[in-house]
């Protein structure tokens, strides 16, 4: 790589580099650029949890920017994962050093945003800036929606339950989940964003799971996703203790995408914490990885969650994914699990989801994400 940067830097880091609620812009201005504790660093973060020396950010001509993490204590992480080697940063990733995260942009000599951008929200540096500021707004006056994504037996197409999934409800903050986790970030609020948005879910749907019991119907299972930070915040198992005693009724499971930061040993003691307190647990997000597989084996889930590339690539004339997702199915069953199809987009993913042994499924092809009046007039669950 090169060592010399440009005259006029293309890329930053938008953050709370102070963590005095006040964002900023760090611009990467030679390479490499130092992140650490110590004072002698291009960018100095006199935090605790960042290391005296912790990374080096590299500039490959104006087009690359890289990140290394030097031996820290507690990790340089992008987009939630934790780096091993040197890793190419793209416009709009989030990158964080200990606890410190930052927003990484790139800007052509005019000072346009790179084409092709992730975010729903564009990447003006002012947009940015003031969306990133809501957050804050957003989760401590709870300005939320909830909606619920059905899930069905597939065998018969009837709800068994509900995905909450969060929305914001400022137009100058964006809607989708993904987006609103990474904004989060930069404000070191993820766990408090995921904790929130729980809670609104149990109790918005609560007074109708409540009409179900009192009629002796079945009650539907609540998914809701836990972020990678809230499950390893200290306070998590007792905010769930306190969701299971203030709503009793209301058959919880939890879904948990990334679990690899946690010792093996650990997650096996939170999972049965969790289901001391009568929660259910999922594991999402198996297509994405192979070490999902190391998972569950160490903590068999109660459902375990097959979606995007294994669902997506589904057709009839691809016998080697279909022979693995029959294998993923198999393994699940003899683990205890359910097998749940996510993202399941059309009736002919959902025909070959179902005959090849599937228990469960949920995506477009099912429902779209309903809003809560939607569901309101009937919950389309069986009684057994």
């Amino acid at each position: 790589m090169k060592t010399a940067a440009p005259q006029t830097s293309r890329w930053r880091l938008l953050g709370d580099a102070t963590r005095s609620g006040e964002m900023s812009e760090v611009a990467i201005e030679q390479s490499p650029f130092s992140v650490g504790r110590n004072a002698t660093h291009r960018l100095v973060l006199p935090f605790p949890g960042v290391s005296s020396t912790h990374a080096a950010l590299r500039l490959n001509g104006s087009e690359e920017l890289w990140v290394e993490d030097l031996a820290s204590t507690n990790g340089t992480w992008v987009n939630g994962l934790r780096i091993e080697r040197p890793t190419r940063l793209a416009h709009g990733d989030v990158v964080q050093f200990g606890e410190v995260a930052f927003s990484v942009e790139w800007r052509d000599p005019s000072g346009n945003s790179r084409d092709g951008d992730t975010h729903e929200l564009s990447h003006d540096h002012s947009a940015y800036l003031r969306a990133a500021k809501r957050i804050d707004e957003l989760i401590d006056q709870r300005r939320l929606r909830t909606l619920f994504q059905p899930i069905v037996r597939i065998d018969g197409g009837v709800a068994i339950g509900f995905e909450s999934l969060v929305r914001s409800e400022y137009e100058q903050t964006p809607e989708r989940p993904r987006d609103l986790f990474e904004l989060a970030a930069v404000r070191h609020r993820e766990a408090d964003l995921s904790a929130i948005s729980r809670e609104l879910a149990i109790e918005r749907i609560a007074p109708l799971v409540h009409q179900r019991a009192v009629a002796g119907q079945r009650r539907p299972d609540l998914y809701s996703n836990v972020h990678p930070k809230e499950a390893v915040d200290e306070r998590f198992p007792r905010s769930i203790e306190a969701l299971r005693s203030s709503h009793p009724e209301i058959p919880l499971v939890l879904e948990f995408d990334n679990l690899l930061q946690v010792d093996s040993a650990d997650r096996r003691l939170l999972f049965e914490e969790l289901r001391g307190l009568g929660v259910g647990i999922a594991l999402s997000e198996l297509g994405s990885g192979i070490s999902r597989l190391g998972e569950m084996s160490v903590t068999p889930p109660d459902v375990l969650k097959i979606g995007g590339p294994l669902i997506a690539l589904l057709s009839p004339g691809n016998a080697r994914m279909l022979r693995l997702c029959e294998t993923l199915v198999e393994m699940a069953h003899e683990l205890g699990s359910l097998a749940l199809a996510q993202e399941v987009e059309t009736p002919e993913q959902y025909a070959l989801c179902r005959d090849i042994g599937f228990d469960l499924a949920q995506g477009f092809a099912v429902s779209r994400p309903l809003e809560l009046e939607q569901i309101a007039g009937g919950l389309d669950v069986p009684d057994s």
